[in-house]
């Protein structure tokens, strides 16, 4: 029978945890960008900052090539940052036709309170509806 000493059990010990240090390392200095935000939270972050025009950068080139997230999100910033309520929708609509449920709410928010559009309260329903399925 094979029997395990107290001193066997350290070295193990240890063993294993030199073995997760290098793991750590290894994946720290291989995957640099795991750290770094990611486009839209970085975007975020410049929202939260009140600095729009930053964040209109960031998101501006990812909503024109389709991103869904950055179509939405582009919006937020016209309608909830700069104010501009067409910009907003605009970006909106983009990200409504590949069914995105926040840019759906918000677009209800926009019928309902009459941004860029005449008020509408059926409308605003409508899209709340749409949203509502989808969360």
């Amino acid at each position: 029978m094979f029997s395990i000493s107290d001193n066997d059990n350290r070295h193990i010990d240890m063993t294993f945890q030199c073995q997760i240090i290098i793991v750590c390392w290894c994946l720290m200095l291989g995957i640099p960008g795991c750290a770094v935000m990611n486009p839209v939270e970085d975007a975020q972050a410049a929202f939260n900052r009140q600095d729009y025009t930053r964040a209109i950068e960031i998101l501006s080139p990812l909503a024109e090539k389709g991103d869904v997230l950055a179509q939405s999100s582009l919006g937020v910033v016209y309608q909830y940052g700069t104010g501009n309520f067409p910009e907003a929708l605009k970006w909106y609509r983009l990200a409504v036709i590949q069914g995105n449920a926040s840019a759906q709410y918000n677009l209800g928010v926009m019928y309902a309170r009459g941004e860029g559009v005449i008020r509408n309260y059926q409308e605003a329903l409508k899209w709340w509806g749409l949203a509502s399925k989808r969360w």
